[in-house]
């Protein structure tokens, strides 16, 4: 039996590899992708079986390697195997029976987006169980179990009995309720390691292999001694340039290597190069991929262990296996066991005297050699990693996705992308542009170079680990506008990243943030979002797409080291510009068959043909170009012509008549910035947009259930209007996936062949436009021109008269409504008017709000019920008392500045009892560093550091004073322009301030290279008056080339990496601790939990009576200024939980609730208040719209004790007509902010001080400091909406 949330190969028998592969049934069209037959006994493979006795020296190993990998070929690309023409899930897999609309409206759970769950924490089978259950009940119905840091320090590491028990519940569970449970193949990334296993099983031949080079050069003639220990091969050639060598000179000479047979140089200059093979050393991802029993071993360990445990249900509840990141990097040059005997296999020559070749020039044949490495490299690669796995699974009834390095040099860790990852049922790409870009924009190429790979290898999904890594300021909008672009450059299978399991350790909280799931206040009202995401699915999935231009992916220019050429930047330019390009690979290029002035392959036909610069080409490649060209097709050639060729090397005669024949057909070079002029030119565009801002605007075209499906995604946040025009002839419609909607277009035009209509999208919104061909009515129709009307429809009579209907509101220019219409043909505008409407005013909703922290109250009920709520104030600011008691100083009074307090975590959950002994230091500086937030792999500090404070003195009396430095390396302190060195250590040093002056003094701490400094001192006014002088983020910092901004406080005494450093002069360690913190809205009553100390407490000034429960405040008081003091003597800890409040409604006008006392809250915010409908809105005229304005960044909206809808993105508006009654009404609204909010202090103490955990509170969330803006801001209105018509003249 077929759950409904997975999705199943079909096939009817499993797929098992022999020598000559079966004839496998596939594809949407019922066609047979026939796997062309292997030859059993083909001169290459009868050379390779030679090989194997010749070269048995390789040993057993190597023997392994080419018994294994399948028959040589000269050309190892898909065009000589087949075995990626594998059973892949058919569309009506992923889509069902349902008609197009009706899967629209529901899709099917195999629509859904899989997000990598990340199992992070102790594995409890009834907690697994509820996730699973949260999961489905938000609309996603699958995952990825994904091991992840916080795992493997619990009592359920990876595969372990608790691990296989969390796996067995999950998957039997999710059998039950109709959840895929994924497997990740990996414990955390890069797969391969099975959690090391792999590399324990056999830690030589399991590790990645390199060869690296050393180099001699001598001068001859001379007698040699060849001395390089451990070497594996030792090659000699003669120098002629600069990098260059001949290479007719090439010679190994390994056998004289530690020989008593010195080498007899011959006469010039000689380069001598010992190659030594050996594992790659670095600190992750060395796993021999190359190596077919490294691979074999991990399968063991993994894959046949899940099928062992889970196998009855492969192919149902468990659809299929993830594998992460794999990659060659690290490498000098990639090599394997049995490398140069595979290499000589298939290529009929020996490698091992030209690898000098692969880094230096040989002469002629130097791009030859190259090619021929890589592509020996890429199969070997492609048979032992992708081949091997896809092969499992096709057996397994398993679909295999993933995704590798997607870099256009990837090639230096890959080989050839598109031959490698052709081999999987679900293609997948990274997606990092929310991590490491900012502004956050997704980009083009990563996205359009895996959705051409599937669209030429006839892949239905296309798949993307999607937004990882964006930290907590991320939003359920920022997703939709993510999976938006996406979906416009081809992707539509969505893995989000991550779903944490837990947050409870800083392994699991920073680990790659944000998390979707569970513990951000916005999952409450994910299945919006989630649905949204399934429609997309549902209605991209295909192989049936319309795009114009292929650009080809220059991968023998890559290999023979010329580069990519103008390969990325053509797509991003064509994209840009709105016009359709896909990247096909050279092995496509050869299988694509020249039809009609077409390139066609798959399901797709491309009508021109870009050679990106290409230096290097194969000579199968020209040939099809050449064919092309004569075929009618339209070639774009950037820069040069291939001269190159794979197969002979430079200046390839059989190349040149590539540039001939096509110059006869008028084809000359251009450049990158003519390519857009030269498509439009050669080809009718399939979309053109005009209005504000179209360049913002993207698109994705294809064909479903013979209608033509166009995905339009708006990429800026504001709203905009469009008129686009379609290759293509029908009645459109908008297909909105964010609601099910589905409305036709009234206002069309269909002419000369195309659709023309107006496109309405708010900021980050999309749509469908689906064009039923079905439904045409013949040429014409009406253009809408403008309108005052909301909700604008066109109508036309029989007798062809043309109305406008639609919706007028109160702040229309005019009292009635207006509009102007330009009919096809005539290009004339008619304007036209309605009769004058009696004008209804917007109801204004401000003044107070009623306003309640609602904690945890509102996260899993739905209810505006709810008179009162408790919080913790989990953080506050702290000074320690001095001499002067803190009381005497005002420090409990309401209007205390107290800026330049500590902010300290009350407690800290790794170290629960601990109390004030975390932050107890006798230092009020901070370190204090320069941080460039905007970077996400910005150092903190670095070469050349700088901080200063200014101040200034108003005395003229004797000035001196003191200053105590802290930083790891030399630096010097210049105090108004005076400078004095310090040696650099964790210790303070002391420096004696006498040139201070009255007026503006400068100290400046400049480092020599410091992550931060800490600087602490006294000013002495007279002998008497004393100035403290500390660093914190009141100093100002500053690198080299970067201009001063606010120093950013690092870590503060005694946190880490620093601890307490020796304080510069006698000092006891303080004792008493002053809190302030302003209360939240609605303070009635406080409860100090736990103190180890004597305390005293006062609110606005006014002491309140200490109690162990509940104490309420004081009558009277705003609440705006909390002060506790706590003296806790040595040995006591003083304050060790965070003070509770307990809040009511409050009166409140609407505002951002961090300046009111929550700066530092995420969660839910009660809003309420009553308001009056008069009769004359109730008209069946006149439709209500509640617009709250902005909402940051939730809402679930209320009226009259019943929910009405919720909001997750703008505009927050919704139609609330019938749910209002003529009198008092009351209206609840419940805000939900981010995350952000808590994790900007919320970091574990031991984890403050370090740079990757403290960038996800720190940094990351100040490049986008919007986020900390939380609540109902407003303005709230009641909108009446007239309806009207207006009839044109």
């Amino acid at each position: 039996m077929q759950t409904e949330g997975s999705i199943r190969l079909s096939r009817k028998n499993p797929v098992r590899r022999s020598a000559s592969p079966p004839v496998v049934q596939s594809g949407l069209d019922g066609r047979l992708w026939r796997a062309r037959e292997h030859c059993s006994q083909s001169s290459a493979t009868r050379v390779r079986c030679g090989l194997l006795f010749r070269f048995g020296r390789v040993g057993l190993l190597a023997g392994c390697l080419l018994l294994t990998l399948s028959a040589a070929t000269s050309l190892a690309d898909g065009s000589a195997d087949p075995a990626w023409a594998r059973t892949r899930p058919r569309l009506a897999d992923v889509v069902g029976t349902a008609s197009l609309e009706e899967g629209f409206r529901n899709p099917p759970r195999t629509c859904s987006s899989v997000p990598l769950w990340s199992w992070n924490g102790r594995l409890d089978p009834a907690e697994l169980r509820r996730q699973i259950d949260e999961l489905v009940d938000k609309g996603v119905y699958g995952a990825f179990m994904h091991a992840r840091d916080g795992l493997n320090n619990t009592e359920t590491p990876y595969f372990s009995d608790g691990w296989w028990e969390a796996v067995r519940a999950s998957v039997e569970h999710g059998e039950k309720v109709g959840f895929a449970a994924w497997l990740y193949d990996e414990d955390k990334w890069p797969s391969g390691a099975a959690g090391g296993r792999t590399l324990a099983a056999d830690p030589e031949g399991n590790t990645r292999k390199q060869l690296t080079r050393t180099e001699l050069r001598v001068t001859g003639p001379r007698q040699v001694e060849i001395r390089f220990p451990g070497a594996t091969y030792v090659v000699a050639g003669r120098v002629v340039g600069d990098k260059t060598l001949a290479g007719e000179t090439l010679s190994e000479i390994t056998s004289l290597n530690n020989s008593a047979s010195p080498w007899s140089c011959p006469e010039g200059d000689w380069l001598i190069v010992a190659y030594t093979m050996g594992p790659v050393k670095r600190a992750e991802g060395v796993i021999n991929y190359l190596n077919p029993e490294t691979i074999r071993t991990f399968m063991d360990i993994t894959h046949e262990a899940y099928a062992a445990r889970v196998g009855d249900h492969f192919g149902r509840a468990v659809p299929g296996v993830f594998f992460d990141e794999i990659h060659n990097s690290g490498a000098q040059l990639v090599w394997a066991e049995g490398f140069a005997e595979r290499f000589r296999a298939m290529k009929g020559y020996d490698l091992v005297p030209l690898l000098p070749g692969l880094v230096l020039d040989v002469g002629p044949t130097t791009p030859k050699l190259r090619c021929d490495y890589y592509d020996v490299y890429t199969t070997i690669y492609e048979e032992t990693w992708f081949q091997r796995i896809a092969d499992w699974c096709d057996q397994h009834n398993m679909m295999l996705t993933g995704h590798t390095i997607e870099e256009i040099n990837s090639y230096l860790t890959q080989g050839d992308y598109f031959r490698t990852m052709r081999h999987l049922h679900i293609p997948a790409t990274d997606n990092e542009d929310f991590r490491y870009t900012w502004p956050r924009v997704i980009g083009a190429w990563k996205p359009k170079q895996i959705a051409s790979l599937c669209h030429v290898y006839g892949r239905p999904l296309v798949g993307v680990e999607a937004m990882g890594g964006a930290g907590w300021s991320f939003t359920l909008d920022s997703a939709r506008y993510g999976f938006n672009m996406l979906a416009a450059y081809g992707v539509n299978f969505f893995m989000p990243h991550l779903f944490h399991y837990a947050q409870d350790s800083p392994a699991n909280v920073d680990d790659w943030p944000n998390s979707w799931f569970l513990h951000n206040p916005f999952w409450k009202y994910y299945k919006t979002f989630a649905d949204h995401g399934s429609r997309l699915t549902f209605m991209l999935a295909g192989t049936e797409h319309v795009v114009d231009v292929a650009v080809l992916l220059p991968t023998t220019n890559l290999w023979a080291g010329y580069g990519g050429g103008t390969t990325v930047q053509t797509v991003q330019t064509l994209v840009a510009a709105h016009r359709s390009a896909d990247v096909i690979d050279p092995g496509s290029l050869v299988r694509a068959k020249v039809m009609d002035g077409h390139l066609s392959i798959a399901d797709m036909r491309y009508r021109v043909l870009v050679l990106p610069g290409v230096r290097c080409m194969r000579r199968d490649v020209a040939a099809r170009v050449r064919e092309f060209v004569a075929g009618g097709g339209i070639l774009i050639v950037h820069d040069r012509w291939p001269t190159d060729s794979m197969e002979a090397g430079r200046d390839d005669l059989e190349l040149a008549v590539l540039a001939t024949e096509a110059a006869a057909k008028g084809v000359t070079l251009s450049k990158l910035g003519d390519t857009v002029g030269l498509v439009a030119a050669a080809i009718e565009p399939d979309v053109t947009i005009s209005g504000d801002r179209a360049e913002h605007l993207r698109y994705h075209h294809l064909r479903r259930d013979g209608k033509e499906v166009y995905w339009f995604a708006n990429g800026v946040r504001e709203p905009g209007c469009w008129r686009v025009s379609l290759r293509c002839t029908g009645s459109p419609a908008i297909w909105q996936p964010e609601d099910a909607s589905i409305t036709p277009v009234s206002a069309h035009v269909v002419r000369d062949g195309r659709t023309q209509c107006d496109l309405r999208l708010d900021g980050w919104q999309g749509c469908f436009l689906v064009i039923d061909p079905g439904t045409r009515a013949g040429e014409g129709g009406v253009l809408l021109n403008a309108t005052n009307l909301r909700e604008p429809v066109v109508g036309r009579d029989t007798s062809g008269q043309v109305s406008v209907s639609g919706l007028l509101p109160p702040d229309a220019d005019r009292a009635e409504a207006q509009a102007s219409v330009c009919a096809a043909g005539t290009e004339r505008t008619v304007v036209g008017s309605s009769e004058e409407l009696p004008r209804l005013a917007g109801i204004e909703l401000g003044g107070d709000w009623r306003m309640l922290p609602a904690g945890d109250r509102l996260d899993d009920v739905w209810t505006v019920d709810l008179g009162e709520a408790e919080l913790e104030l989990p953080v506050m600011r702290m000074q320690w008392e001095g001499e002067s008691e803190g009381e005497a100083l005002g420090w409990h009074f309401r209007a205390q500045d107290d800026r330049r307090w500590r902010q300290v975590k009350v407690r800290d959950a790794r170290q629960p009892e601990a109390g004030a002994d975390r932050y107890r230091s006798r230092w009020q500086g901070r370190f204090i560093s320069f941080y460039n937030h905007a970077d996400f792999r910005a150092p903190f500090g670095g070469q050349g550091l700088q901080c200063r404070t200014t101040f200034t003195l108003t005395t003229k009396v004797s000035v001196r004073g003191w200053l105590a430095v802290i930083c790891e390396n030399p630096f010097e302190v210049i105090v108004n322009g005076q400078s004095y060195p310090g040696k650099g250590a964790r210790l303070p040093q002391r420096f004696d301030l006498r040139q201070l002056q009255s007026g503006e003094n400068t100290i400046t701490i400049a480092a020599e290279n410091a992550p931060a400094v800490l600087a602490e001192g006294q000013i002495f006014i007279d002998g008497d008056t004393v100035i403290q002088l500390f660093s914190d983020s009141t100093w100002e910092a500053t690198l080299p080339g970067k201009s001063w901004q606010p120093a950013w406080e690092y870590v503060a005494p005694p946190e880490q990496p620093y601890g307490e450093p020796t304080y510069p002069q006698e000092v006891p360690m303080p004792t008493v601790a002053w809190y302030r913190q302003p209360l939240p809205p609605g303070s009635v009553a406080l409860r100090v939990p736990r103190v180890d100390g004597e305390w005293r407490l006062w609110v606005d000034g006014k002491a309140v009576e200490p109690r162990d429960d509940w104490m309420p405040l004081p009558a009277g008081v705003s609440g705006e200024g909390l002060a506790l003091r706590v003296a806790a003597e040595p040995g006591q800890r003083g304050l060790i939980e965070p003070l509770r409040v307990r809040c009511r409604p409050a009166e409140r006008p609407l505002g951002c609730w961090t300046r009111q006392g929550l700066d530092w809250y995420s969660g839910r915010v009660l809003y309420s208040r009553e308001f009056d409908l008069p009769a004359e809105y109730a008209r069946p005229d006149v439709r209500l719209s509640l617009e709250l304005g902005q909402v940051n960044y939730c809402a679930e909206i209320w009226l009259n004790g019943k929910l009405v809808g919720t909001r997750v993105w703008p505009p927050y508006a919704l139609d609330v007509t019938g749910h209002v009654t003529v009198g008092q009404n009351r209206l609840d609204v419940v805000v939900a902010n981010l995350l952000a909010n808590r994790m900007r202090w919320d970091i574990f103490d031991e984890v403050k001080g370090v740079q990757l955990n403290r960038k996800w509170h720190d940094g990351n969330l100040r490049r986008d400091g919007w986020c900390f803006e939380s609540g109902l801001l407003g303005p709230v209105r009641l909108v009446p909406l007239r309806k009207t018509t207006v009839t044109m003249e």
